[in-house]
């Protein structure tokens, strides 16, 4: 697939393409399992609790109630 730049610009750079795909293998992973399709229940749950990041954005507990 290629998409043609705008106003003379580069074409999009394949590892963009890899990032993108990998990020919707990801969310595809975590939709099945939000539907109980992999057996896994709450596994974007657990993974929103392992991120490093979430801490100062979610009052304590929050995340792995969602």
């Amino acid at each position: 697939m290629f998409i043609y730049p705008v106003f003379n610009g580069s074409p999009t750079p394949l590892i963009f393409w890899y990032i993108t795909g990998l990020i919707l293998l990801i969310e595809g992973i975590l939709q099945l399992s939000d539907h109980g399709l992999l057996g896994v229940t709450d596994l974007r749950g657990t993974l929103v609790g392992l991120g490093a990041f979430w801490d100062t954005l979610f009052p304590p507990g929050s995340a792995s109630d969602s």
